[in-house]
């Protein structure tokens, strides 16, 4: 047969310039489902419109079964055994069921599928408990909700309508104490403008919770340099090898609310699982790339620092005193955030400010200025930038953006 002109003009365009659901969604519709599945197999990773287009070309290919209808049908068995004998009867919000699924390849590629169901009691659990997240990836990502439906005590089903941008959870505005909600999310997602993938798990204990059961599962490629934390509480998990695939298994059975203490890192009160490929030294990477962005040679700050300090510019703690405090002044409003490793790792690009920006708007980072400034009065001066409060105290927790915010 021969190609139609949409696949010659598809095939032509450079591999970030493609939109798979442009052409290969229209191909598979017309019966070319092995040429779709080729360009597919290429263009998956490095497509304009990638992971977006996964899921439903997946699906369309049949590549991926919908899990679908097989955990509704558990469900409903679910819900029925509980009610006839109930796990927990005062629990706030009682989980009966969570599997998570989480696979990553070599190439950084996440997929991950979540079913939850879980009966809902207390007047603040109709509130705040009938939702489940899923988790956060640090990449692009394309989540999907595939259902959320309410069972009712007098046995209905409801499907609740979808309240796009709402304040609150209106979506689920029928439910009522005693009924049980079940939901189904997937997602794809692929690594950031880094090339790194980071991975935690949402908090299968929140308060006000118990776990009847569930199951986190990862897979992910053995080649992949993949740093792991899991919570106590979790246990450890079983290990498999299948080929050149590692697969971690955690089971939780059984599991009343938990006590949330205070002085837990902020890292660790989640009873989840982290994995990523970041790392110290990328990070650093990024934070020395970031503040040479602020770099310039204006003669606006060699003026305003001939001004600050006059004649006499002999190295001594008065004149490092004397450069602070007209900082401080002068910049009134100051603004460590852009020197901090979020803003290194996530921003990037062109120059947007300067320490002549800073001193002539009166806000921003206080710091850059007087490093700036000491360099040119020929002091020996170095730039940190320091944690704000405790990350982990585990000494293996994966590298996390948002640990070193001051600088």
């Amino acid at each position: 047969p021969t190609r139609r002109s949409s696949d010659l003009v598809y095939d032509a365009l450079r591999p970030a310039e493609r939109r798979m659901l442009d052409t290969l969604g229209f191909a598979a519709g017309r019966g070319d489902v092995k040429a779709v599945k080729q360009r597919f197999a290429r263009d998956r990773l490095a497509a304009r419109d990638s992971p977006y287009a996964l899921d439903p070309l997946i699906r369309l290919l049949g590549l991926e079964p919908d899990p679908s209808p097989a955990l509704e049908a558990e469900g409903l068995k679910l819900v029925a055994a509980d009610r006839a004998q109930a796990f927990l009867p005062g629990a706030g919000t009682a989980v009966l069921r969570r599997d998570e699924r989480y696979r990553i390849d070599e190439t950084g590629l996440v997929h991950f599928y979540i079913y939850d169901l879980r009966r809902i009691s207390g007047t603040t659990d109709v509130a705040s408990g009938g939702v489940s997240y899923g988790p956060m990836i640090e990449g692009r990502g394309a989540p999907r909700l595939l259902r959320r439906r309410i069972h009712k005590r007098d046995g209905r089903i409801l499907e609740p309508d979808a309240a796009a941008n709402a304040a609150q959870q209106s979506d689920l505005s029928q439910l009522e104490q005693g009924d049980y909600v079940e939901q189904i999310s997937e997602g794809w997602a692929l690594p950031g403008d880094t090339g790194q993938i980071l991975l935690d798990t949402p908090d299968l204990l929140p308060e006000r919770t118990s776990v009847r059961q569930a199951t986190v599962e990862l897979r992910r490629a053995s080649s992949l340099p993949l740093a792991l934390w899991s919570h106590p509480l979790l246990g450890k998990a079983s290990e498999l090898r299948e080929g050149d695939t590692t697969i971690s298994t955690w089971q939780l059975r059984d599991a009343a609310p938990r006590r949330i203490e205070d002085g837990v890192p902020k890292m660790e009160r989640s009873c989840s699982i982290s994995a990523g490929t970041q790392t110290w030294a990328q990070v650093a990477r990024a934070l020395e790339e970031n503040a040479r962005s602020y770099d310039e040679r204006d003669p606006y700050v060699t003026r305003w620092l001939d001004e600050v300090v006059g004649g006499d510019r002999a190295v001594s703690r008065a004149l490092i005193d004397k450069v602070v405090a007209a900082v401080g002044k002068k910049v009134k409003v100051a603004g460590g955030g852009e020197l901090s490793d979020v803003a290194a790792v996530f921003g990037g690009g062109a120059q947007r400010s300067t320490a002549r920006s800073i001193l002539e708007l009166g806000q921003g980072t206080r710091s850059w200025v007087i490093y700036r400034a000491l360099r040119e009065l020929g002091v020996k001066v170095d730039l940190a930038v320091a944690e704000t409060e405790p990350f982990s105290a585990s000494a293996d927790f994966p590298p996390h953006v948002g640990r070193f915010r001051h600088p």
